[in-house]
């Protein structure tokens, strides 16, 4: 094989390393946005039971009108 064809078959050999980690990335990058998205949403959920608490505190008559998500 001449000069050229090895250079181009590196090149190729490198690029599908590339791909493969950026791939290898991505798929983690979505993984950890889900986990913080779930994290997020019962962060969300947590306070906003506690907002429930505290308005049934401050405001006992407003009961029936609260209702949780």
């Amino acid at each position: 094989p001449n000069e050229v064809e090895l250079m181009s078959f590196r090149e190729r050999l490198r690029q599908d390393e590339i791909k493969k980690e950026l791939d290898q990335f991505r798929k983690q990058n979505a993984q950890e946005m889900i986990m913080g998205r779930n994290m997020l949403d019962e962060e969300k959920s947590i306070l906003d039971a506690e907002n429930v608490f505290a308005r049934n505190d401050r405001f006992p008559k407003a009961k029936h009108g609260i209702m949780f998500r």
